[in-house]
């Protein structure tokens, strides 16, 4: 018998809300592992799990399952070397028994003694159970195991879950409460976030993933505190107040430049007392310096909060992207000015940055940022990643697609709405390289076929795709490749608006130089 705590009493039906802490092994025994049933889908989805159109159950992710059993064992082995104190899932399972199945619930007081025998439905945190119960019986099925495996699972045989017991409940009134843990609660403020770990340095060579994060929170506090910066308090700090751009958006937009193709992508080694970082911060408030003067009459002025399409996330996440490109054709004299002593602005690179964006003439900085912007009233990863191209095709003349059928039929319509397919969509051309990938860009898309219709087009195009390809689940091993690529689609008029009829893109991706 288990002894639990009554959190809540139900007036009616002798519904209960309880607490207790249970043993895994137990759980192991009479948790029912359900999910609901996919009508596509005829086949039974696992022996150890149970379908049916009743369960409220998402289905089981086989990825976040092997990720957990590692967090797992990572704890685990931590506390066991004296690294840390193993706070292994502190916060509680939601289970739900009924009486009818054989459980037995015998009261007293504000407590009551519970007996579990069967069919003990998981209501939050099926993934941790499973887990847990996976890596168990890998370890039970071993015939040897080493000292780091006999620690795991001696640890597994004595752990106990916090757990929240939900008493006769049926389905219908567990599914309510599947509901409010997952979908209602408000989510963690993604700015917070990154103050919270972003604050911690870890030497740990292949703590790379955390330490982007603390490098990124740290020049986007530089960007917001120093006076000669175009974002002096002018960056939403915690996600609140006023500000052209959130801190999690800065955040995460100069992470970018920590990966593959990314300005900073060299930064890999572990940081020492000799490491000079500052060098980041330093061309950070030069380049942004020298954007605001070369397009003065665009930026707000100082008195100004809110900001205007140039240094709203569009514009400032496509001028962070073009970051890596304007290093790239910086001469070395003005890269090395950025390494000085003291985080200030660099008057070379300050003066490269600003001679290559006077080529962008007014009429395109105009179509860019001006008050009737193509860009006004639009947001989000396509608008950004279309401005990024737009100015480095105006600055560097690298074309967005080919000049070949552009007056007959919508070229970059095209461009820019396969390329958003691409990013929502998995391929099974690219599904087979390595741990996982990323479509990064779409480029030289050129027109091979097409044939006209009333108000469609039926085309077929070729393409290059910018894929980066991780061969790690912390991201921290991969590389960049560009893949010749071709698609057949077709793209409708409505409204006056050419739109991807998506159901139509049947796509080939040439990865034979990847396995040569």
């Amino acid at each position: 018998m288990i002894q639990t705590l009554i959190q809540q009493r139900h007036k009616d039906a002798g519904k209960l809300v309880v607490q207790a802490l249970i043993p895994f092994k137990l759980l192991n025994d009479v948790a029912l592992f359900t999910c609901k049933a996919n009508p596509k889908q005829n086949e039974e989805y696992s022996s150890v799990v149970k379908e049916n159109y009743e369960y409220y159950q998402r289905r089981i992710i086989d990825k976040r399952i092997a990720d957990i059993e590692e967090y797992i064992k990572q704890c685990i082995l931590s506390e066991d070397k004296g690294y840390s104190i193993t706070a292994l899932f502190p916060t509680s399972l939601i289970l739900a028994f009924n009486e009818d199945d054989g459980n037995q619930v015998n009261l007293s007081g504000d407590s009551c003694s519970i007996d579990l025998n069967t069919n003990v439905f998981i209501v939050d945190g099926q993934h941790r159970m499973m887990a847990m119960k996976t890596l168990y019986a890998k370890l039970k099925q071993s015939l040897f195991l080493n000292r780091d495996e006999q620690v795991v699972l001696e640890f597994l045989e004595t752990y106990r879950f916090n757990c929240v017991l939900l008493v006769n409940y049926d389905l219908w009134e567990q599914s309510q409460v599947f509901v409010n843990v997952n979908f209602q609660q408000k989510s963690v403020n993604r700015s917070l976030y990154y103050e919270v770990f972003g604050s911690q340095y870890d030497a740990n060579p292949e703590k790379w993933k955390q330490n982007h994060i603390y490098l990124a929170h740290n020049l986007t506090k530089v960007l917001n505190e120093k006076e000669m910066s175009p974002y002096y308090r002018k960056i939403k700090m915690l996600g609140t107040g006023e500000g052209y751009v959130s801190q999690a958006f800065f955040v995460e937009a100069l992470m970018r430049q920590f990966s593959l193709n990314g300005a900073w992508s060299v930064y890999k080694k572990v940081k020492d007392g000799n490491d000079d970082v500052k060098y980041m911060a330093v061309e950070l408030l030069s380049y942004f310096a020298a954007v605001k003067d070369v397009f003065k009459s665009y930026w707000p002025s100082e008195y100004e909060t809110k900001g205007t399409i140039i240094c709203k996330t569009t514009g400032t996440g496509a001028f962070v992207r073009l970051l890596a490109d304007m290093r790239k054709h910086a001469p070395e004299n003005a890269i090395t000015s950025l390494y000085k002593d003291n985080v200030s602005i660099s008057d070379q690179y300050y003066k490269f940055v600003k001679s290559r964006l006077s080529s962008i003439k007014t009429e395109k900085a105009d179509y860019l940022f001006g008050k009737k912007s193509a860009f006004s009233g639009s947001s989000g990863k396509g608008s950004e990643v279309k401005m990024y191209k737009e100015l480095r095709s105006a600055i560097f003349g690298e074309p967005l697609v080919s000049d070949r059928e552009q007056s007959k039929i919508p070229v970059m319509e095209i461009a820019e709405q396969l390329q958003a397919y691409y990013w929502m969509n998995q391929e099974s051309d690219l599904d087979c390289l390595a741990y996982r990938y990323e479509f990064d860009d779409l480029s030289n898309l050129r027109v091979e076929e097409y044939e006209c219709k009333e108000e469609a087009i039926s085309c077929r195009v070729k393409f290059d795709s910018g894929i980066t390809i991780f061969s790690d689940n912390e991201d921290v091993i991969g590389f960049s490749m560009s893949f010749p690529s071709e698609a057949s689609l077709v793209m409708k008029k409505t409204e006056n608006k050419w739109v991807l009829e998506e159901n139509s893109v049947k796509s080939r991706f040439d990865t034979s130089k990847y396995y040569s």
